[in-house]
C-alpha cells in the first residue's frame, strides 16, 4: 500500500513539475521584427518608449513578413526576406535557422497543425513547411503575397497585390475579397467578434480596409495616414485594439477608433531600435489542449489517491 502511495506522489509531482518547467512565449505579448541586418525582435508589450530595449532574438535576418508561433508556444518562427531562411527561435532566445527558402514574407500556424509560409513572386507559393525536410506546395495565388491569416471560421486568408485576398484553405484557391483601386498588399488580422482588416499601401487608397465578409469592398479606408504608410497590422482579440506598425521607421500607432492619421499623432510605441518595415504580431494564446490545466493535475492525483483508497478499503475487508 505505502509503495503505491508513494508511486502515485512521485507521478504526480512529476507531471507538475514537467508543466512548470514547460518553456514558453507569454500568450498575449506583443512582438515587433526589424527589416535591416542582422535581425532582431523585440517584445513591445504595453507599448512607450523602448529606446535601449534589449531583444527577445538577434540575428534572424530583416524581416518583411510576419512571426509565428509553434501551437504549444515553446517556438517562434521568424521570415527572413533578405538572406533567404525561416528561422526558429527557443522562448529562452536562441536562434537557428528553420529552413532555407528565398523571399519569404507571411507565416501562419493552422488550426489543423500546419505551418505555412509564403515564397513572394509574380505568382506566390504558400508552401507547408510543418517538416522543413518534406515541405510541399499548399496552394499558390496568381499575384504577389505578402501575409496571411487564418479566421476562427476556417479561412486561410493570403494578402496579395492588386487589392486581392486569396483564400487558400484545404489548398484551393479562390479570391476572397477585393478592394476597389488598391495596390500593395501590407497585413492583414481580425477582431474577435470576426471584423477583418488588411493594409495596403502605394496608390490613391492606401490605408487599412474593412473587409469583413470579403467581397468587392468599395468603401474608403478604415484608416489612413499622409506623410507615411500604414503597414505591419496587430489586433489584441482580448481588448480588440488595432496597433499599426508604419513602414521605414520604429514606431507603433494606436488606430482602434480609425479616422486619419499624421507625423503629429501620439506614438503607441516608439523609439524601436532599428527600423521597421512590417512584422508585429501577438502572441497567441495555446489551445486548452496543448497545455495541462492545474484543475487537469488535480483531477488525476484525485482519480489515483482514490484508486489507491479503494484498494486498502479492499485489503481490510
Amino acid at each position: 500500500m505505502r509503495r503505491l502511495l508513494a508511486l502515485s506522489v512521485v507521478f504526480v509531482l512529476a507531471c507538475s513539475t514537467a508543466t512548470q518547467l514547460r518553456a514558453e512565449f507569454i500568450p498575449g505579448s506583443l512582438h515587433y521584427a526589424s527589416n535591416q541586418l542582422p535581425g532582431a525582435i523585440y517584445d513591445i508589450s504595453g507599448g512607450g518608449n523602448f529606446s535601449g530595449a534589449s531583444a527577445v532574438a538577434t540575428g534572424v535576418g530583416p524581416n518583411l513578413g510576419q512571426i509565428a508561433w509553434s501551437s504549444d508556444l515553446s517556438t517562434m518562427y521568424s521570415t527572413a526576406y533578405g538572406t533567404n531562411y525561416v528561422y526558429q527561435t527557443s522562448s529562452s532566445g536562441v536562434s537557428t535557422s528553420y529552413l532555407s527558402m528565398p523571399s519569404t514574407t507571411g507565416l501562419v500556424w493552422t488550426q489543423d497543425d500546419r505551418l505555412l509560409v509564403v515564397q513572394r513572386n509574380s505568382t506566390s507559393i504558400i508552401w507547408d513547411i510543418t517538416d522543413p525536410l518534406n515541405r510541399f506546395t499548399y496552394a499558390t495565388v496568381p499575384s504577389t503575397a505578402r501575409n496571411m491569416t487564418q479566421l476562427p471560421t476556417g479561412e486561410i486568408l493570403v494578402l496579395g497585390d492588386g487589392g486581392r485576398i486569396w483564400n487558400v484553405a484545404g489548398g484551393t484557391t479562390s479570391l476572397w475579397a477585393l478592394v476597389s483601386g488598391a495596390n500593395t498588399g501590407g497585413d492583414i488580422d481580425y477582431t474577435s467578434d470576426g471584423r477583418v482588416y488588411a493594409s495596403f499601401y502605394g496608390g490613391g487608397v492606401a490605408g487599412v480596409y474593412d473587409v469583413t465578409g470579403g467581397g468587392t469592398i468599395t468603401s474608403g479606408p478604415f484608416a489612413a495616414s499622409t506623410g507615411y504608410s500604414l503597414f505591419g497590422l496587430a489586433i489584441d482579440r482580448r481588448t480588440d485594439q488595432i496597433l499599426c506598425a508604419v513602414a521605414g521607421n520604429n514606431f507603433v500607432l494606436d488606430i482602434t477608433a480609425g479616422g486619419a492619421f499624421s507625423s503629429s499623432s501620439p506614438k503607441w510605441a516608439y523609439n524601436i531600435p532599428i527600423t521597421n518595415d512590417m512584422a508585429i504580431d501577438f502572441v497567441p494564446f495555446a489551445s486548452p489542449a496543448a497545455v495541462p490545466e492545474p484543475s487537469s493535475l488535480a483531477l488525476l492525483a484525485v482519480g489515483v489517491f482514490g484508486l489507491a483508497w479503494r484498494f486498502r478499503r479492499r485489503k481490510m475487508t
